[in-house]
């Protein structure tokens, strides 16, 4: 009894009092954690998700999300241009978030991603979406689930993307329609 009463202290972490967090069944929630865990930093996410939707039947997915901005202080920037590390660091996150996707949801069938470059706080300029993938056939999804983490970027062969390199920006602004 008295134990009962000191394991419900404040004062004693969760943990060890056994109480567990109650698990949702939402399944929007678990990929928006799942993505979020992928890009952890110090216990926060430093990946922004603009919007995540199922389709009704729960057989397709969207999920639009902002590239994650390269900082002057990172210290990739000394083997690369600043163009480069961009690209590479949005289209890895693309594939990772892919990936991660499938991995929670695997009763999926299609996923669309799109990545829009972040604007910056004093410019009045609109989102520019410099990413567009799709992918829906069993045989990209089996391929994207059995990829091992080496190389993720290997995962974007496999499915429909359009970018377009910019040796300014690093991804240049898509224009017209994504045709998906």
């Amino acid at each position: 009894m008295q134990s009962e009463g000191f394991l419900a202290s404040p004062w004693v972490p969760k943990w060890l009092g056994g109480r567990r967090k109650i698990s949702t069944t939402d399944p929007v929630v678990t990929v928006r954690d799942a993505i979020g865990h992928q890009f952890l930093y110090r216990g926060t996410s430093i990946l922004e998700i603009k919007s995540l939707t199922l389709s009704p039947d729960q057989f397709s997915c969207t999920v639009t999300f902002y590239a994650r901005p390269i900082y002057p202080s990172d210290r990739r920037l000394k083997q690369r241009p600043w163009t480069v590390l961009f690209a590479e660091q949005a289209l890895t996150d693309t594939a990772k978030i892919l990936r991660t996707t499938w991995q929670t949801l695997p009763t999926l069938t299609a996923i669309t991603l799109s990545v829009y470059r972040q604007p910056l706080p004093l410019q009045e300029r609109a989102e520019e979406k410099i990413i567009h993938l799709h992918a829906a056939s069993e045989t990209i999804k089996q391929t994207v689930l059995a990829w091992k983490k080496i190389n993720p970027l290997g995962i974007l062969e496999h499915c429909e993307v359009q970018y377009q390199i910019d040796p300014q920006v690093g991804l240049r602004k898509l224009t017209g329609g994504t045709g998906y």
